[in-house]
């Protein structure tokens, strides 16, 4: 039995394990590790190019690709974590997961305490549960997706994003330019988000060598039907009775849309606050003004200096880690959903601190953006699961000491679903995140400043719990 410790990483969807030793040395999370002293092993996921064998079932047959990411929360997520266990002798691992690969530790652990245990700690960079509000083109599909007849019919039903020879061209020898590696960057940006200014370009054939990575047409159906739009409903509940001496418990969230979180604590009652409504998705990123005129101010979003708080790092500094909202009785929930509550959609107003502390704004998720197992339809549902439609996942068991980085520019794992997560999980002191206004969701691995602001937070995090 060796004396160090085990870290696990799995990678997230359409990737490898490569992705994890795709940059230098000194900048990939992989190689810092081992270099840290860390018995590392990485991850592969079905269907990925390194993962492509099986004990009873050929590479080219249909049956082998007819898995979603529910079954490799179910089946080998669990496999991997005692794969690995049994072959260092330890009882317990550090988990360090991307996308993807947050999502089936999410979807498996709730419901399994013994697997918990077997967890030490778990990191999730770009953590996915909820999908209903991704911004990536991806989620155009999400409308064509639904029937999975349908989808192989037109894609087939085995794999699909594979690493064949017609991508390698494309991503060793096209992406290789300089002048052309701008295109390559767009088109990977316009699905994760973006940032130039922090991705080395000249790593791409690097990165294109060994990603996309592939997966089954069926997971890729899982995720359109888990990203299929989502319409949330606001709602209120009054704090009867609150002591306004006793504001900074509070979050203040006042929305048409569901929230984006983490918004400014109510702990400068002097001031005010100002939030956005209906622009772009940052609908409650509320922050300090200064403009007080008897108690409210009301200024447009065409004058210039109302979008300079966002390139200003102190606007950060009170950012707190997300509290989920209070269940309070009081207000009817009807006054809420009728009306424009907030503001026009050219508008940012303001109110005092002491108003909006005086209510809790939730969102109540419609049909839609469920964290779920796979919909095969009615009737399939009821021979697989039991019931009509697919069971739902819970997150409000996972309590192992845990970490989520999330990126206010990641168009796939989105402020808004993020938040959603959050609110979900329980409240631990052992479960925290850290929030990066400009990160998109590929920079949490290839990102040229993710060794110095994320990974040493990281290796702090895994030493606590040690």
């Amino acid at each position: 039995m060796g004396k160090r410790n085990v870290v696990l990483l799995q990678h997230g969807l359409i990737d490898s394990s490569h992705t994890w030793i795709s940059n230098l040395p000194n900048q990939s999370l992989g190689f810092i590790l081992s270099d840290m002293g860390y018995d590392v092993w990485l991850g592969n996921s079905r269907g990925s190019t390194y993962s492509q064998y099986h004990k009873t079932l050929d590479w080219a047959s249909q049956r082998f690709w007819q898995f979603s990411w529910d079954d490799m929360a179910r089946n080998d997520f669990p496999a991997t974590i005692d794969f690995v266990l049994n072959q260092t002798g330890k009882n317990k691992l550090f988990y360090i997961a991307h996308s993807q690969g947050t999502q089936i530790a999410f979807a498996n652990l709730n419901s399994d305490p013994i697997l918990r245990s077997k967890i030490s700690a778990m990191v999730a960079l770009a953590p996915i549960a909820y999908l209903g509000n991704v911004k990536s083109p991806l989620r155009l599909l999400s409308s064509v997706c639904k029937d999975i007849d349908f989808v192989n019919t037109w894609l087939g039903s085995r794999g699909i994003l594979m690493l064949f020879s017609l991508v390698r061209f494309f991503s060793t020898f096209l992406c290789h330019e300089k002048s052309i590696s701008f295109l390559c960057s767009s088109i990977l940006y316009s699905f994760v988000g973006y940032d130039f200014d922090n991705t080395n370009t000249t790593r791409f054939p690097v990165y294109f060598a060994h990603a996309p990575a592939g997966t089954s047409v069926r997971n890729m159906v899982h995720y359109c039907q888990a990203s299929r739009f989502f319409n949330p409903l606001l709602y209120a509940d009054s704090i009867a009775g609150k002591d306004k001496g006793d504001l900074n418990d509070h979050f203040c969230l006042i929305s048409r849309r569901q929230p984006v979180i983490p918004s400014h604590k109510c702990s400068k009652r002097t001031n005010h606050l100002c939030w956005k409504v209906g622009m772009d998705e940052a609908a409650a990123n509320i922050f300090l003004t200064t403009h007080d005129r008897e108690g409210f101010s009301t200024v447009t979003t065409t004058q210039p200096w109302f979008w300079e708080w966002k390139k200003n790092d102190s606007t950060w500094s009170s950012i707190r880690q997300f509290t989920p909202p209070r269940h309070l009785d009081g207000m009817s929930v009807g006054s809420l959903k009728r009306g424009r509550f907030c503001a026009s959609l050219h508008y940012a107003l303001s109110v005092p601190v002491l108003l909006l502390a005086h209510f809790v704004i939730r969102t109540w998720s419609m049909s839609h953006g469920k964290f779920q197992a796979f919909d095969f339809g009615k009737e399939e549902n009821l021979l697989q699961y039991k019931q009509a439609v697919p069971p739902v996942y819970g997150l409000s068991n996972i309590d192992i000491p845990l970490k989520l980085y999330w990126g206010g520019d990641d168009w796939l794992s989105t402020p808004i679903d993020v938040c959603r997560l959050l609110n979900e999980l329980p409240r631990r002191s052992y479960i925290r995140n850290m929030y990066l206004p400009y990160y998109n969701h590929i920079e949490f691995v290839w990102g040229l400043d993710a060794a110095k602001i994320i990974y040493p937070d990281i290796l702090d995090f895994l030493q606590e719990f040690q």
